[in-house]
């Protein structure tokens, strides 16, 4: 999507680990139970083109050094998640297909994942609508259970909101179709996740929205202080980065419950120089819990 403005790329350093380069945010980790989180689309069918090397041990590595709590992936082959998740000992992983590519080999099956560190439960996920053709993709909210620290139970969530039309459509035809189809899916996140954040749960919330900041849709989102309805705070709200390997904009996010973190910071990580599997950087985000 075009973006109506443009943000500046990262200007502090980033270490590089391996072919992903890892970011620093800036904030030390604060005094109590933090919850840290990464979300990557990893591009596995149109770019690594369905190859499980090197993406899997790009993430295994990237959650290594951010002794990540979550991994949030979107656009990742049940080939590729497999591999992630029979080498990332010490956490457990759920997949949800979104659709079929030729790309991925095997079942076919691309979509989206979560892990979490430990055991997770009471796997689930919620079709948000937005799709105009059977034959195209669905689009799912995937969410799940964890356990941080502390033994407290927080649900980590992940969705790809829709970017593309069916072929025979133009640009310009296309992109009242593609944004009134964000603008459901994302009031169908906040429908689905706003009560248990009510009910005192801690929700993180991570992937590709499609979306700039400041386009409307984003509003369900964000809480009053922050220009929305919502009731989350975003992780690197302060500078917004890009997040886009060959553009400035700005299009992952991770969110946390404001009524249950405090203390957010979050970093894009710069895009590898080689063995480059996805045109999107990585995310990460850390937050306390109150």
């Amino acid at each position: 999507m075009t973006p109506t403005r443009r943000f500046a790329l990262p200007t502090i350093v980033v270490a590089l680990l391996a072919a992903v380069a890892v970011p620093s945010p800036s904030a030390a980790a604060p005094n109590g139970v933090t919850v840290r989180a990464i979300t990557w689309n990893v591009c596995g069918a149109a770019c690594a083109r369905g190859a499980t090397q090197p993406l899997a041990s790009q993430a295994i590595r990237a959650v290594r050094a951010w002794n990540a709590d979550i991994l949030f992936l979107q656009e990742i082959c049940a080939t590729q998640f497999a591999a992630i998740r029979a080498s990332l000992s010490g956490y457990e992983g759920t997949f949800k297909s979104q659709v079929r590519s030729g790309r991925c080999g095997g079942t076919g099956k691309h979509g989206i994942a979560v892990f979490v560190r430990g055991g997770s439960s009471n796997e689930r996920w919620v079709n948000l609508g937005g799709t105009e053709a059977l034959t195209g993709p669905e689009y799912f909210l995937l969410e799940v259970d964890g356990r941080t620290a502390d033994g407290r139970t927080y649900t980590a969530a992940t969705a790809h909101l829709r970017v593309k039309c069916d072929p025979e459509y133009d640009y310009a035809e296309c992109m009242p179709i593609t944004r009134n189809a964000r603008a459901e899916q994302a009031e169908a996140i906040v429908d689905e996740l706003e009560w248990l954040v009510h009910d005192g749960v801690p929700v993180v919330l991570g992937g590709d929205f499609n979306m700039l900041p400041e386009d409307a849709p984003m509003g369900y989102f964000y809480r009053a202080n922050a220009g929305g309805v919502g009731v989350f705070d975003e992780a690197d709200a302060v500078d917004r980065e890009s997040t886009a390997c060959d553009k400035a904009q700005k299009i992952d996010y991770i969110f946390y419950s404001a009524a249950q973190f405090r203390d957010l910071d979050g970093d894009a990580a710069a895009c590898a120089t080689t063995n480059r599997v996805s045109d999107h950087r990585l995310l990460r985000g850390i937050a306390t819990l109150r």
